[in-house]
């Protein structure tokens, strides 16, 4: 890499024919295009085939690597740059993620289960590579104003992208990572469990798996949780003789003076009344 005239420049575009090549990481962004061939992509140890019309993010410090058979001819074209491309304000940052946020894209990136980074996008439509053959066509002949050209490119293949993902994800957050949630917190609903916790379980981030739990609940996760160690408080008042302190630790209340709280706010009553009211 000619690292002066990137330095500068703050991008690189190049098409080439890729051979293999081992894990490796680099502190810039990238963003890189099947244009034809296929191989197998290793990133972060995670291995993928990756095929014409296929395109994917690399993030700082993020190792990724190429196994290209022998008869197989690999042509990807990649753009390399750094967030003050984007926008100077951005010296700073150190994420894809980050660089999502930032005022030009304007991307809320909480609503995301996982990091961009980690996606393999298709182009069907030719509309992505367009893009691409654009940005290196202006870096290539290097006429006035090609950089402002290709960071407008560059914020449009991002914007682009950023839809498909949207919807992608409409497709992949199921209701089935809900239905587990609400099966594992009547499992155990003693524990000391948390919405960060499944978050980090089933790869979603937090924001967004707690909008999609009261979207599809009614309720929020902590008071899902809340109804769930009430009900079952109820069931062991009626059906034993344990103590209430006993009880509330059975249930997941260390603190007497929080279950005595929750109880009351969702039946109206004490644990004491309820017991000699319907037992």
């Amino acid at each position: 890499m000619e690292l002066k005239n990137f330095m500068q420049e703050q991008v690189m575009l190049m098409q080439l024919q890729q051979e293999t090549l081992t894990a490796h990481s680099h502190n810039y962004l990238e963003l890189v295009y099947i244009v034809q061939g296929e191989a197998i992509h290793t990133i972060n140890g995670m291995q993928t085939t990756v095929r014409e019309g296929d395109f994917f993010i690399i993030d700082y410090n993020t190792e990724h690597g190429y196994i290209v058979e022998n008869e197989t001819n690999l042509f990807l074209i990649n753009c390399l740059f750094v967030p003050t491309l984007i926008d100077v304000t951005l010296k700073s940052c150190r994420s894809f993620e980050t660089l999502l946020n930032n005022r030009l894209i304007h991307f809320n990136n909480s609503i995301l289960r996982t990091n961009p980074a980690n996606y393999i996008f298709h182009d069907e439509d030719g509309t992505i590579l367009s893009l691409f053959n654009t940005m290196l066509q202006e870096y290539a002949q290097k006429q006035h104003g090609y950089i402002e050209l290709i960071r407008c490119k560059l914020i449009e293949l991002l914007i682009l992208t950023m839809r498909k993902i949207t919807d992608e994800e409409a497709v992949l957050c199921s209701d089935t990572t809900i239905s587990k949630i609400t099966s594992l917190i009547e499992q155990r609903y003693a524990e000391d469990i948390t919405l960060t916790m499944f978050s980090a379980q089933f790869n979603y981030s937090l924001p967004h798996l707690s909008q999609k739990f009261k979207k599809e609940t009614g309720v929020s996760f902590r008071e899902f949780l809340q109804k769930t160690r009430i009900e079952k408080s109820c069931n062991l008042l009626l059906n034993t003789n344990d103590s209430i302190s006993a009880i509330a630790e059975q249930v997941g209340y260390s603190d007497m003076k929080t279950f005595h709280s929750v109880f009351k706010k969702i039946l109206a009553t004490t644990p004491n009344t309820f017991r000699s009211n319907f037992k």
